[in-house]
């Protein structure tokens, strides 16, 4: 058997474990699901709401094991972003703390506040 042919076994295998991961991983943890329409697409940016009115919402208020961050584009779907909520919040925690991120308002009059992450700068999450 060949070198490459063993591998791809190998690699198949992993594949396969994470799809099962999936799988698990709605069916036993709590996921929640933000939903961004097409402004991301044109601002750079992707949005985690923080607070509404002053009272915890969105990233603050869950309670939720992972957060699903989808981006869609004319209502479709384009990709992803899965992440530990614990996680997710511990790092945009250090990136306001370092300045690299600040807490701005905007939607809904005004009353939201949120962090606005470039999308280019996802990397900063994991």
């Amino acid at each position: 058997m060949s070198k490459a042919f063993k591998d791809f076994d190998l690699d198949l295998r992993f594949g396969q474990e994470g799809e099962e991961w999936l799988r698990m991983l709605a069916k036993e943890q709590t996921i929640e699901v933000k939903r961004e329409r097409d402004k991301w697409a044109t601002t750079g940016n992707i949005v985690f709401e923080i607070r509404c009115n002053g009272v915890p919402s969105g990233l603050s208020a869950t309670k939720s094991d992972w957060w699903a961050h989808i981006l869609s584009i004319g209502g479709q779907p384009q990709s992803v972003i899965l992440l530990r909520t614990e996680k997710l919040k511990e790092r945009l925690r250090e990136l306001i703390t370092s300045k690299h991120l600040s807490i701005t308002r905007g939607g809904d009059g005004n009353r939201v506040e949120m962090i606005l992450l470039p999308i280019d700068e996802i990397h900063l999450l994991l």
